[in-house]
């Protein structure tokens, strides 16, 4: 289990372009269950939901396994199957996960998963539940008009992970979710859709989900970072924030100046891949925003500091609207000197030669199914 990713690597973790058309369709649309609208963002509530199966909530609770020293959670460790691995490692990879996420997750991988199916499912997910491993809730989603199932590590899972694979995964502690507003869930949401999207794009050449700069020159942490081949041997590597469209811009004004301060002193020092491990490339700030409104709002209240770095920004509407390819906007100046937004759509990632090979197409299910 790993946080990174290279095609054709059979590990839980591992980029393969598994079943296509988990998440996107032939002509590279999706609607993502993150894409929510402000007013969502501000009124989110969630329901911690401790029942398992048919128990009350007393019963329930008294069933979760309790922990006390290092070799229970080796224990508890060797009583998972690799499935049960896998979903646990991805909810802890990816701090905050949906249900229907790890469908699609499930269906990409297929190889490692084998078949979907929603008992086995629940049934896995019950066990990380009943083992203490994971923390279960409830989100009332406004799009789709149900309630649905969300799932974060919980203080035990995280210690378990990181008794068996130390400090190299870099979770987020279950403790840091008290220092959050509950919205800032989405934000999880937000990355999860978007890796999920990138599995299924054939140019896909490596993923991360860490990246915080260096030992000596700190930047605040992204959550996923991609490589796409855009040409034959010719790579882009990007950095990706997610935005809420509730955030305060401040904290992007702060993060564009230290971007920058990292930039110029790695060019000092002649190195001009900023992402160890990754494809020699153009590497490209990048910021995932639900809205084209939402990037637009950035545009105008930065200002000076938008002049000192390029960056992008993925729209995840226009994913909806137009395809992932036609997802990516950039910041160019006018005759008259106004920054504008303007769509800069990726040529040719469906098209390498070297991923020509392709899945047989398979009809897109529901978005959301019976859920544990």
């Amino acid at each position: 289990m790993t946080t990174s990713g290279e095609k054709n690597k059979n590990s839980i973790g591992q980029v393969s372009l598994g079943d296509r058309n988990a998440l996107l369709n032939k002509d590279g649309k999706g609607q993502f269950i993150s894409l929510l609208r402000k007013q969502d963002e501000l009124s989110f509530t969630k329901e911690p939901c401790h029942y398992i199966g048919s128990n009350n909530l007393k019963a329930s609770l008294a069933k979760i396994k309790n922990y006390n020293i290092a070799s229970d959670y080796r224990r508890a460790f060797l009583e998972l199957n690799s499935v049960e691995i896998a979903y646990l490692s991805f909810i802890g990879r990816f701090a905050s996960v949906l249900y229907p996420q790890i469908i699609t997750e499930h269906r990409s991988f297929s190889d490692i998963f084998g078949p979907y199916q929603s008992r086995k499912t629940n049934h896995y997910l019950n066990h990380l539940c009943a083992l203490g491993l994971i923390e279960k809730y409830r989100y009332f989603h406004p799009i789709i008009e149900q309630k649905i199932n969300f799932y974060t590590l919980s203080g035990d899972g995280y210690r378990l992970l990181t008794y068996v694979y130390g400090p190299k995964l870099h979770l987020l502690h279950p403790n840091m979710f008290f220092k959050f507003k509950d919205g800032y869930h989405i934000r999880f949401w937000q990355i999860v859709d978007l890796y999920e999207a990138i599995n299924e794009i054939p140019g896909l050449a490596k993923y991360n989900t860490y990246f915080a700069g260096t030992s000596q020159l700190k930047l605040p942490m992204s959550p996923l970072q991609f490589s796409l081949e855009i040409a034959h041997n010719s790579f882009k590597n990007y950095i990706v924030y997610s935005m809420l469209q509730t955030d305060r811009l401040d904290y992007y004004q702060r993060l564009l100046i230290d971007y920058f301060q990292f930039q110029a002193a790695l060019s000092e020092q002649g190195n001009s891949n900023f992402l160890p491990d990754f494809p020699d490339g153009e590497t490209i700030l990048t910021f995932y925003v639900p809205t084209i409104a939402t990037a637009k709002r950035m545009v105008s209240a930065l200002g000076v500091a938008l002049s000192r770095v390029k960056f992008q920004f993925i729209v995840s509407i226009q994913i909806k609207n137009a395809g992932f390819d036609h997802a990516f906007y950039q910041i160019e100046e006018d005759e008259n000197g106004v920054k504008q937004l303007v769509n800069e759509p990726l040529l040719n990632i469906q098209n390498i030669a070297y991923y020509s090979e392709e899945q047989p197409k398979q009809e897109g299910d529901k978005l959301h199914e019976s859920q544990a």
